[in-house]
């Protein structure tokens, strides 16, 4: 029998310079949801749907399944704007390959030296809570979200758009 792993909420912060260390991956999630909001990314013709470049990847991993969603520029002239939607169910390998990608993921400390072009939120749930985290490298004040470390979840992006949306 395959023991599914789940995310668990990652609630302590990572300890001073020694880096993220705080797992978030294990045993006990049900849904992980993984949203990405461009910021000053405008497409260069928008719609209702599209205002900026954005996706959203939902995974249930009791089925397990994926959707997704996304708003990106068309790859040439004139760029225009393609909103994409996708619904399936992972096979037990495909789940199986993403897991060292789900197990990379920790809470982090604010890194503020550089820019980040999007939001991009983790929302982890389990069945005693939901908790939203904030990719580590976006900085605004006051934001008292768990922050997550950003390159496991650029690395957890590609992985789910590349199931989502398989390219030849």
């Amino acid at each position: 029998m395959r023991t599914l792993l789940v995310v668990v909420l990652g609630v302590a912060a990572s300890c001073g310079s020694n880096g993220p260390v705080d797992p978030i991956w294990s045993s006990s999630v049900s849904q992980l949801v993984l949203h990405s909001l461009g910021v000053n990314s405008m497409l260069p013709h928008p719609t209702v749907e599209c205002l900026t470049e954005s996706s959203e990847f939902m995974l249930v991993v009791a089925d397990p399944s994926l959707s997704a969603w996304s708003c990106t520029a068309g790859p040439s002239p004139p760029f225009p704007t393609m909103y994409a939607t996708a619904s399936r169910t992972l096979s037990e390998a495909e789940l199986d390959a993403l897991v060292p990608t789900l197990e990379a993921l920790r809470v982090a400390e604010q890194d503020c030296r550089g820019r980040r072009p999007a939001i991009v939120t983790l929302t982890v749930t389990t069945p005693s809570s939901t908790v939203e985290y904030l990719d580590a490298r976006f900085c605004q004040q006051n934001d008292d979200r768990p922050k997550i470390e950003g390159q496991a979840l650029d690395a957890l992006g590609k992985a789910l758009r590349q199931l989502a949306f398989p390219q030849p």
